[in-house]
């Protein structure tokens, strides 16, 4: 039976000092060690919320998944936003004006659309040759989005029992 290898990774704050150094030795480390056949990105993508660190992100993660070799099919990412990728650093959420959040917000949704599975829209993605295929359900849960700080996370209980509801209709992933 073939294995499948999922890497999570986490806090890659493009635009950050000493940033680039990392991601090429992380990238190094996925394409001739890890050879995942899917990567999930959680949070503080980019150091701040800015288009160009959005867009040099999802350019890197592009290029990376394309350069995973020997997978029997392309290697596919998925992203959930943290606290960075929505406020700039150090700020409080009553501080902000709420166009800026709300373009950030946008911004980051924009940029990164079709890769960000949600409680209502998560990705159903089918990994594995034939012989031994696997459905794996992804869901995200942005708790940066109603957050009162920008280095606070919250969840309603609201989107806890959208979170309970969309496990529950997974029965048919394995």
């Amino acid at each position: 039976m073939d294995s499948l290898r999922v890497a999570h990774i986490s806090d890659l704050h493009f635009g950050a000092d000493g940033q680039d150094e990392t991601w090429l030795a992380l990238t190094k480390h996925l394409r001739e060690e890890i050879r995942p056949d899917l990567i999930l990105v959680t949070g503080d993508i980019v150091d701040t919320p800015k288009n160009h660190l959005y867009a040099e992100a999802k350019k890197s993660l592009d290029q990376l998944c394309q350069s995973i070799q020997g997978k029997s099919q392309p290697v596919k990412y998925y992203v959930c936003p943290g606290n960075h990728d929505r406020f700039p650093k150090g700020t409080r959420w009553s501080f902000l004006p709420t166009n800026r959040f709300k373009k950030a917000a946008f911004d980051f949704d924009f940029i990164f659309q079709g890769r960000i599975p949600s409680l209502t829209e998560p990705a159903n993605i089918a990994l594995g040759p034939a012989n031994n295929r696997w459905t794996i359900r992804v869901l995200g849960l942005d708790s940066s989005r109603s957050a009162d700080f920008a280095a606070r996370g919250y969840i309603s209980l609201e989107e806890m029992s959208k979170l309970d509801q969309a496990m529950a209709d997974s029965d048919d992933t394995s």
